[in-house]
């Protein structure tokens, strides 16, 4: 449940996203969102990657994005 208390992990990636209070599971996961926001917005501008762990099936996912859903999302047009 959203409303439950984190006790899991607390990564240094996750922390530097939000200055919010970290309590609960729904505000883990709110920092996981945010986190992936981010990243995408860094792969569909071209963004070098290098602060990134080294992960095959990550990589796979990112190149996807930049070779297929960000050419796809382009040739929509604007907003």
């Amino acid at each position: 449940e959203l409303a439950e208390p984190w006790t899991g992990a607390r990564p240094a990636a996750l922390l530097v996203v939000s200055s919010d209070p970290w309590r609960t599971a729904g505000d883990a996961r709110e920092r996981l969102e945010l986190y992936a926001a981010a990243l995408i917005e860094r792969v569909t501008q071209g963004e070098a990657l290098h602060d990134l762990p080294v992960d095959d099936d990550l990589a796979l996912i990112l190149d996807s994005l930049r070779e297929v859903v960000a050419p796809r999302l382009d040739a929509c047009g604007p907003g």
